[in-house]
């Protein structure tokens, strides 16, 4: 009779433990993630500094106090440190002089969403790119981050003409502080 008790017992603990795991993988994703990266391909010098980066927060430092926020397992906000951001360029042979403009405010504040999450993809029913480039937002949760791999989310434009002259796919990458 004990046995089939310390069986059963046993048993119960292993049903508690398992049933909490799914739990414990979304309290692991609930807190401020920081957004650490803001990574092109192909690395540029945005600043005019003399120095390529591909990561942009280097380069354009109005961004890194930009944080996202999972509240709990269904709604979260995002804050931007810079908003309405936009790059023109000047060509000058072939040289390209960057320009940003943007707005640095201390009323910016977190915009909230609301989120579904399936294994590691979270998948956001609003665009949280900085500079809006629609549509929903889809972020993995890997290596210890989420990333976010935005098609064309880095466009310059001439700043005569106004016309694309460069697009690279961009990849936000937060960390959880």
């Amino acid at each position: 009779m004990k046995k089939i008790i310390s069986i059963f017992y046993l048993a119960c603990l292993l049903v508690c433990f398992s049933s909490c795991s799914s739990d414990n993988d979304d309290n692991a994703l609930e807190g401020t993630w920081k957004l650490s990266a803001w990574q092109v391909n192909t690395p540029i010098d945005l600043n005019s500094d003399g120095v390529k980066s591909s990561n942009l927060l280097t380069e354009f430092g109005y961004l890194n106090d930009s944080a996202l926020v999972i509240a709990d397992n269904s709604n979260g906000s995002i804050f931007y440190s810079a908003l309405n951001v936009s790059f023109n360029a000047i060509t000058e042979g072939d040289m390209l002089t960057f320009m940003s403009t943007s707005v640095t405010d201390s009323d910016n504040v977190p915009h909230p969403f609301s989120y579904t999450k399936s294994d590691n993809t979270i998948i956001i029913d609003a665009d949280i790119t900085f500079n809006k480039v629609g549509g929903s937002s889809v972020l993995i949760f890997k290596d210890n981050a989420l990333v976010m791999e935005v098609p064309n989310g880095f466009v310059v434009k001439d700043s005569e003409t106004l016309e694309t002259i460069l697009s690279q796919d961009v990849t936000y990458v937060f960390t959880k502080e």
